[in-house]
């Protein structure tokens, strides 16, 4: 049993915790779209484990030889049951990090801008060499004083289609084909080694885009190390990357779920910025009419019709362009207009509630030009709410941008008001 590898401020954890924490869960998560975190579910009837100095005080939990630091507990008032949460130390420690810190255009790449927030955050960084210097001010809390350094590399990384993440040991920022590169890739087969039967998405005959299965074997591949799936399997053969790695440390079962690996984007064209809003707001040149209007929805309708591919980028100097992912089309509609705001649809809804434009779902519905989010959770989506029980959105390969019922069979989580726009 891998509770063996449980430390708790460098104490192994035994006794009377660990007996708790055995008929509980403890799980773990990998992922690259996220923070990885431990969570532990257990029985506190007495309250031992909420008053000791590991609930009360910014303790770190090491488990299989990675590092996490308290951020939740949640108690429920019908059960003795307690959950705790601890994150990464090294998204952790890049969280604590905000202030504005930049660099001149073309004096840096992403990736060495990243080691440079890792260096001053006290953490270990790789990231891919020989890319191309960003052509604009690269920096943290550009447009956000409150930004992290994370959230920061979070968007740096989105922008071009790279991937910024914590293996547990080292920060790493760079491409899914540099990814693929620095692991030999670990093959799997159906009903081998412990490994299920594969899930897996397939859209219009295309080729899996998603895949998963479980194991009931140690499993020593880490999030984004390289997987190859061989012929025999249809459309859900070929080369994967790991895109979570989700593990139950009592039951020791691991739950693996795949990625196709995707082609990185070049540099977009620079555009100057020319003024900041007290919200953080961005007005760029190129991008529009430069007004702050909720308008932008009638740009994103013009739009209707579009391919949806994820991860298409679209320069806002661009009238019609040939795809949008659910983001790319709000942000991409907002900057033809002037505004500036961020890519990710987690992000976007970050960048309301942060600046204190969240609202509820119904309001959302009922507003012209307000955002509907579905998030947090794999994976999130943003669509435009039209006012009217509609909206206009990328919704997905099939469907791509068109208007839908923004009620009937929805799951939304939050809705948001953009910055900067002033809503009637």
């Amino acid at each position: 049993m891998s509770l063996d590898q449980l430390f708790l401020d460098g104490d192994r954890v035994t006794g009377s915790l660990r007996e708790a924490l055995a008929g509980g869960t403890v799980e773990t998560l990998e992922s690259m779209e996220r923070a990885g975190t431990a969570r532990f579910a257990l029985l506190d009837n007495d309250r031992t484990f909420l008053a000791s100095p590991a609930a009360t005080q910014r303790s770190i939990v090491t488990l299989a030889g990675r590092r996490y630091d308290l951020v939740r507990l949640v108690g429920a008032a019908t059960s003795a049951v307690l959950n705790v949460e601890w994150e990464d130390v090294i998204v952790a420690a890049l969280r604590d990090r905000t202030g504005a810190l930049t660099a001149a255009a073309g004096t840096t790449t992403r990736g060495e801008f990243a080691a440079r927030l890792a260096e001053e955050a006290g953490v270990a960084c790789e990231f891919e060499p020989g890319e191309e210097p960003h052509g604009g001010q690269i920096g943290r809390g550009i447009a956000d004083p409150n930004e992290t350094s994370w959230d920061a590399l979070v968007r740096l990384a989105r922008d071009v289609r790279r991937r910024c993440f914590s293996d547990g040991q080292t920060l790493l920022f760079g491409s899914d084909g540099w990814l693929r590169s620095r692991r030999t890739p670990i093959v799997v087969r159906e009903g081998v080694d412990g490994i299920s039967r594969f899930g897996f998405t397939i859209d219009h005959g295309m080729p899996a885009a998603a895949a998963s299965f479980h194991t009931t074997e140690p499993w020593v591949g880490l999030v984004g190390d390289p997987v190859d799936i061989p012929a025999g399997v249809g459309l859900v053969a070929g080369e994967w990357l790991t895109a979570t790695v989700t593990r139950n440390h009592v039951t020791g079962v691991t739950n693996v779920d795949l990625t196709r690996p995707q082609e990185p984007l070049p540099e977009p064209d620079h555009e100057a910025v020319t003024a900041f809003g007290f919200d953080g707001t961005v007005h760029v040149s190129g991008g529009g009419s430069g007004l702050l209007t909720p308008d932008f929805v009638s740009v994103a309708l013009s739009q209707t019709g579009t391919a949806y591919v994820f991860g298409a980028e679209a320069a806002p100097s661009n009238p019609s362009p040939r795809a949008f992912d659910c983001s790319e089309l709000v942000e991409w509609a907002l900057a033809r207009v002037g505004v500036r705001f961020v890519d990710g649809s987690y992000n976007q809804y970050l960048a309301c509630a942060r600046a204190g434009r969240e609202i509820s779902v119904a309001d959302a519905v009922r507003t012209y030009g307000a955002l509907l989010f579905r998030t947090p959770g794999q994976p999130g989506h943003v669509a435009i709410s039209l006012g009217n029980g509609q909206t206009i959105e990328a919704r997905g390969r099939r469907y791509g941008v068109g208007s839908w019922s923004a009620t009937a069979g929805r799951s939304w989580t939050h809705g948001g008001l953009v910055p900067g726009v002033a809503y009637r």
